[in-house]
């Protein structure tokens, strides 16, 4: 009986191979997306460390940290260095994204009391909450939206205006400009144009669909008698006013944090003489019988941020050309912020 040799032919190999190539190809895709999913799930923890950090150097220092040291200071300090001893932890600050990015390691910085080591990966929203060119730092009574205000997230560095290159991997350009902020600020306040990564896509097919033309950041609605006058994405100026007519202006109030009874709801407040120890606190105001405050009461808590409408505000002039309205009376609200206004009914 003659001895059989055992094996793979030729035909048989590319078999295998192929499979094996099929099987790769299937496979690492879901490998990557599970490691990207690893990673942003750390992002997400580590963005909820520093918030925390965050929220324990406000009630230090009662103000939000300064982007970083401004003039010439070595080592230069930035908003990471500030709040790094809350946490002490220098892996939470370098994003695992941008670590695996090429070319994005060297936006990297380096911290102040180690050199050797960097960050990166995660921005802080220096223009409206602490910029080191003028410099100021924000309290957090005077962010009159605080569940609109990101103060750190995401980011693969910042683009200049003339959209050249990406520096800065520790910063993040806010959706608006902001007088105080470095950007330089234009139409785009208010209800101006967008970007498209700063419209939510409800809001952006709305537009498109509407052929607008314009990612506009701000949608309202208001009751009119007719729609037979307008038309598919006009744009309405100031012109539709006259100078003498009575409107009303609305907006939200500016925010002034938490605030007593004197100053919230002018109370006289008690005596004032030596000895007398509640000058400015509010005394009881539980009912006696469900031993309870009711709903309502007038006491300390937030004071701002309401909306407010004037009403009787007269119309002074109409500049139709840089479409600005000028009125005679008080207006509601921060500089810079967003009104509605209507023609009066009184």
């Amino acid at each position: 009986m003659k001895n059989r040799r055992t094996g793979f032919t030729l035909i048989e190999l590319l078999v295998v191979i192929a499979i094996i190539a099929i099987l790769a190809a299937i496979l690492f895709p879901v490998f990557a997306q599970a490691r990207e999913k690893a990673r942003q799930i750390s992002c997400v923890s580590n963005a909820r460390q520093m918030g925390l950090a965050v929220a324990m150097y406000i009630q230090d220092y009662e103000a939000l940290p300064i982007f970083s040291s401004y003039g010439i200071v070595i080592p230069k300090t930035r908003w990471p260095d500030k709040i790094y001893p809350y946490v002490r932890n220098e892996d939470i600050f370098a994003c695992p994204s941008l670590a695996a990015s090429p070319g994005m390691s060297a936006a990297m910085r380096p911290w102040a009391h180690n050199p050797n080591h960097f960050y990166g990966g995660y921005g802080y929203n220096y223009q409206y909450l602490g910029n080191s060119r003028f410099p100021f730092t924000v309290s957090e009574a005077a962010v009159t939206a605080p569940s609109e205000t990101f103060v750190i997230a995401d980011t693969a560095g910042v683009r200049r205006d003339d959209n050249t290159s990406v520096a800065g991997a520790y910063a993040i350009d806010p959706p608006l400009p902001s007088a105080r902020g470095s950007r330089p600020s234009g139409d785009t306040q208010g209800y101006g144009e967008a970007s498209n990564k700063s419209l939510t896509y409800p809001k952006f097919g709305h537009l498109k669909r509407a052929g607008v033309g314009k990612n506009l950041r701000t949608l309202r609605e208001f009751r009119v008698e007719s729609v037979d006058s307008f038309e598919l994405g006009q744009e309405i100026g100031v012109d539709i006013f006259n100078p003498g007519e009575s409107i009303s202006v609305t907006a939200t109030s500016k925010g002034k944090g938490f605030a007593g009874g004197v100053k919230r709801y002018h109370f006289k407040g008690q005596h004032m003489t030596h000895g007398y120890m509640t000058h400015r606190r509010p005394l009881a105001s539980g009912a006696t019988g469900p031993q309870r405050v009711f709903k309502g009461t007038r006491r300390p808590g937030h004071m701002g941020s309401e909306t407010v409408t004037q009403l009787g505000t007269e119309v002074v002039q109409v500049d139709a050309e840089r479409n600005l309205l000028v009125v005679s009376g008080s207006v509601p609200g921060a500089n810079g912020s967003l009104v509605v206004i209507k023609r009066s009914q009184r």
